[in-house]
């Protein structure tokens, strides 16, 4: 997998992350340029994100938040589907009418998106221009654009997993997780993980910060659980969508396969001497299956992918270049051109592209992580003799 650098130390790396990015951003350019003009001639105008109306998803959390500030049970909205914690944020702008609400949590998200990108960039090791390069890839993606339009609460989330796999305040990395394991369930994900790499204290923290919030919304947390279970259950028996939906029932195996196989390679890994840059790649290298089980994944959850893409970029020297150019692609067919394609032609097969990409992602994750086993194994010290 891996080829012997030609150059070795942080200059070297810096350049080959630099390579990429710039490979990235062309396709990037490129892809949304034709993207703009598939939809203008099909449509005869420029339609991209938006199929029904701004903030269509910030619509059911707004809702929701005035049911509960009346006392009532906001899992009775339709959409409202998330933990209680989620209500947080829009109980701050509850006060104000949806279209003003939605505004305001539209231009968070932009800077929540921002901030989540640059705390990627900067724990990758780029400075200045690789850093607004990042930050331009994210908020090209159709998965930026979709997110912030339709107002969901991922952008937060984005943020939420950037802080705790880059801070290094112990406690502030378990506050910053256990909000965004509460904001939404798939972040959960990424506690063993954090566990193994932080340690005891970090796993008390986390598990206070749980006991409170879901103490502060108790009564919403014992009509949440029920909720996600029945949900699970739905997911269970019907054909996943994600990412590679014709996979159907026989999906949800490769899924639990999959995590069981990252935790033992991570396992491995860590239990030798291993660097900041491969325990942010292994941290980071969690957001995939974190997007195996979400209908529908790629229109704006997919943003958290780049802290995965971001995390390879040290590690990038150690590749060969159409292995560089290969993840670069995976990438860009991933985040740019297919899912817009869905909201331009309304076909959803489209999302069968970007989920393939994904699937065959998770796979060179897999055999990454193995030659990094194997490379550790071949440079380890013999054993002393007595």
């Amino acid at each position: 997998m891996f080829g012997t650098p030609p150059v070795l130390g942080a200059e070297a790396m810096n350049l080959a992350s630099v390579r990429r990015i710039h490979w990235r951003l062309a396709f990037v350019g490129l892809s949304y340029l034709g993207l703009c003009y598939t939809s203008l001639l099909m449509q005869s105008d420029i339609q991209l994100v938006v199929r029904y109306f701004l903030g269509l998803d910030f619509k059911e959390f707004y809702d929701a938040a005035h049911v509960y500030l009346a006392g009532g049970n906001p899992y009775e909205v339709a959409r409202f589907v998330t933990p209680p914690a989620s209500l947080l944020p829009n109980l701050l702008l509850a006060p104000f009418n949806f279209e003003t609400a939605r505004d305001l949590w539209c231009v968070a998200s932009a800077f929540m998106l921002g901030a989540g990108g640059v705390l990627a960039a900067r724990a990758a090791g780029h400075r200045g221009a690789d850093v607004f390069l990042t930050l331009a890839f994210l908020f090209a993606a159709f998965p930026a654009q979709m997110l912030i339009e339709r107002g969901n609460i991922d952008a937060l989330v984005f943020l939420l997993l950037a802080l705790a796999l880059t801070v290094r305040p112990l406690w502030l990395a378990a506050v910053v997780w256990a909000l965004a394991a509460l904001t939404k369930i798939y972040p959960a994900l990424l506690g063993p993980h954090l566990w193994r790499t932080r340690g005891d204290r970090w796993l008390l923290v986390s598990l206070a910060v749980v006991a409170v919030v879901c103490a502060g919304f108790w009564r919403e947390t014992l009509a949440y659980g029920p909720h996600l279970v029945m949900r699970a259950t739905e997911q269970l028996f019907e054909p996943n969508l994600s990412p590679v939906g014709y996979f159907g029932h026989g999906f949800h195996v490769y899924a639990l396969a999959y995590v069981a196989l990252s935790l033992w390679l991570d396992r491995k890994l860590l239990s030798r001497n291993t660097t900041a840059e491969l325990r942010h790649f292994l941290g980071s290298a969690w957001i995939v299956p974190m997007l195996f089980f979400p209908r529908d994944v790629l229109a704006y959850v997919g943003v958290s992918l780049v802290l995965t893409f971001t995390a390879l970029d040290p590690l990038e020297h150690r590749l060969r270049r159409w292995q560089r150019v290969g993840l670069a692609l995976l990438e860009a067919l991933i985040m740019i051109p297919t899912t817009g394609f869905v909201f331009v032609t309304d076909e959803i097969e489209w999302y069968a592209i970007p989920r393939v990409a994904l699937f065959s992602y998770s796979l060179a994750l897999v055999a990454i992580k193995v030659q990094l086993l194997g490379e550790s194994r071949a440079t380890a010290p013999p054993p002393a003799r007595g």
